[in-house]
């Protein structure tokens, strides 16, 4: 039921630049929004609450494979 959406995440640690080291890491999440049913109601408030667990999730975005982004309206 839907196309796959992704999403490019692309990280830049500051610190290893002036450091040394790894600066910039990239991953990729992929979901499938319109398999949500509130999705069709609120597309709007499904991406804001995308924007949300992105944010929660930074520093662990790309380094932790079992960082989820998740939606509270789609479980």
């Amino acid at each position: 039921a839907g196309d796959s959406v992704n999403l490019r995440v692309k990280c830049e640690n500051q610190e290893a630049r002036v450091r040394g080291g790894i600066t910039d890491i990239s991953c990729e999440y992929t979901g499938r929004p319109e398999s949500c049913q509130e999705y069709h109601s609120n597309p709007k408030g499904f991406w804001k609450q995308v924007a949300r667990a992105l944010k929660k999730l930074q520093g662990r975005l790309c380094g932790d494979e079992r960082a989820l982004v998740r939606t509270g309206m789609c479980k």
